[in-house]
């Protein structure tokens, strides 16, 4: 049998921003984003690891979990001033 891709999904590792200096992810993250793990995960039928090993935030990852934008108008211009301030 032929193997007949139908749908492409993303899998994610998901992990606290302050896990991410640990030895144990950086060791993690080392190996999936190493020539030889890509080459084997290519190998596999229907498989990609093109953005293996790859650091996103949330919204980065899921659109519809990114912060919303900020408002248009005379508000957004003042709270911009008054951060910069």
């Amino acid at each position: 049998l032929d193997f007949v891709p139908i749908q492409t999904e993303r899998y994610f590792l998901l992990c606290d921003e302050r896990s991410l200096e640990t030895p144990d992810v950086q060791k993690t993250l080392a190996i999936v984003r190493s020539d030889a793990f890509r080459t084997a995960v290519d190998r596999l039928p229907g498989y990609q690891a093109t953005d293996a090993g790859a650091v996103l935030e949330l919204g980065q990852a899921f659109e519809s979990l990114a912060p919303p934008a900020p408002p248009v108008g005379k508000r957004a211009t003042r709270a911009r001033r008054t951060a910069a301030a």
